[in-house]
């Protein structure tokens, strides 16, 4: 209690000691800005003198650089190599394996002469259009609605010859080694041959067929694969009525 009594009074003392001397001599005590008035007071000034001399520049500054990491969402390029000749050969091999054909080139008597003579195939038409697009004759128009769309083609009953000739030379799995082949495809027109001696004897009905046997029993790979080999005939070996 005696030290707070003592400090009341020092400060008493020190505030009108102030007061008396100031010039207006009034008796009471007036107290002087403390320390922190004056440090606001000296920064305030600073910046006022800091801002005339140094003015804002007139140019934007850079943008600052980011901080965020894109991550790219595209898998790594391969650096793998392209896979060889062989590897692709390999590749076709297992596909084709169990799937191979051979094709017989027969000679042209038996398929693209009789193509050539289509005019004289049938004694009432002219069966020459209907060799177009492989045997599946004209595209169809839209008659009246009847065959919308595409697709449609004007196809003779008998064009299966051609047709399935056409599509097998598309085949995927063809080989030209016999003894790997499980099947082989004989690419004889029989149907249309078969149409142009239809009213003719059995003899000439059948000659061409006959020689179709002939020579394919004269093929070395005939005979080795005939039996165990599947064979291919798209109107079926004629000759046997």
């Amino acid at each position: 209690m005696m030290k707070a009594s003592t400090t009341n009074t020092t400060l008493e003392l020190g505030f009108q000691k102030d007061g008396t001397d100031k010039p207006d001599g009034g008796t009471g005590g007036v107290l002087w800005p403390s320390l922190i008035c004056y440090l606001v007071v000296a920064a305030t000034t600073f910046w006022a003198v800091a801002s005339i001399l140094f003015p804002p520049s007139a140019f934007p500054l850079p943008p600052l650089m980011s901080s965020v990491v894109t991550v790219s969402q595209q898998p790594p390029a391969s650096h793998e190599p392209p896979p060889s000749e062989d590897t692709r050969t390999n590749v076709t091999a297992n596909i084709c394996a169990g799937r191979y054909i051979y094709v017989y080139r027969l000679p042209p008597r038996f398929n693209d002469d009789i193509v050539r003579g289509c005019r004289a195939l049938r004694p009432w038409m002219d069966v020459c259009p209907y060799m177009a697009n492989c045997g599946l004759g004209r595209p169809l128009r839209d008659e009246g609605g009847v065959f919308p769309g595409r697709g449609w083609y004007a196809t003779d009953q008998f064009m299966l010859d051609v047709i399935f000739r056409c599509r097998m030379r598309r085949y995927d799995c063809l080989t030209g080694d016999p003894a790997r082949a499980s099947a082989v495809f004989v690419p004889a027109y029989a149907s249309l041959d078969g149409g142009r001696y239809l009213w003719n004897s059995t003899a000439t009905r059948d000659a061409l067929a006959l020689d179709l046997v002939a020579w394919l029993v004269r093929r070395p790979e005939w005979r080795a694969r005939a039996a165990a080999t599947t064979s291919c005939w798209p109107a079926g070996p004629r000759g046997t009525s």
